[in-house]
């Protein structure tokens, strides 16, 4: 059993993922271990979520789509929503830049439930700074929602959002 537990956790961070919470289950269940913690120990999700983005189709059609809409619409205005690690950012980011580095956009403004991934994404995303704004968004919260309701994107995007 220990060596295809092994097999698994070295195959993929989706693999570590499964491991790590199946070796901490009675642990999480009995309230001794914070299961969002132990996600994001070592940067684990953050891993997980890049591969994610890195296979789906939607990230390997972005950067057409995104190009011919930014080449159109060059000040596009972007509101991603659950952002959480950034890896979907990154994503849009890249597609949105032109060959000489510059973003095609006059804003982008990236959104999450709560502000814990913030600090991470300032610093991963700092080539593009000068046009994300960070704030939170619970969608559920009228008041979040109507402060946001009154800025209008041309792109409003969201990829695997943990939320419910």
């Amino acid at each position: 059993m220990e060596q295809r537990t092994d097999r698994l956790e070295s195959a993929n961070t989706q693999g570590q993922f499964f491991v790590r919470m199946g070796r901490n289950f009675l642990s999480i269940l009995r309230g001794l271990e914070d299961p969002l913690e132990l996600i994001f120990r070592n940067v684990m999700m953050e891993k997980h979520y890049q591969e994610v983005c890195d296979e789906i189709t939607s990230c390997r059609i972005l950067p057409d789509y995104l190009g011919a809409l930014s080449h159109k619409y060059p000040q596009l205005k972007v509101l991603e929503v659950g952002t959480g690690t950034g890896s979907f950012t990154e994503h849009v980011l890249r597609a949105l830049c032109t060959e000489t580095g510059a973003l095609r956009l006059s804003r982008y403004d990236y959104t999450d439930i709560s502000e814990a991934f913030f600090e991470r994404a300032r610093e991963k995303l700092t080539a593009y700074m000068p046009k994300i704004s960070y704030g939170m968004l619970k969608i559920h919260t009228s008041k979040a929602m109507n402060q946001r309701a009154m800025i209008s994107w041309y792109l409003p995007g969201c990829c695997m959002p943990a939320e419910t």
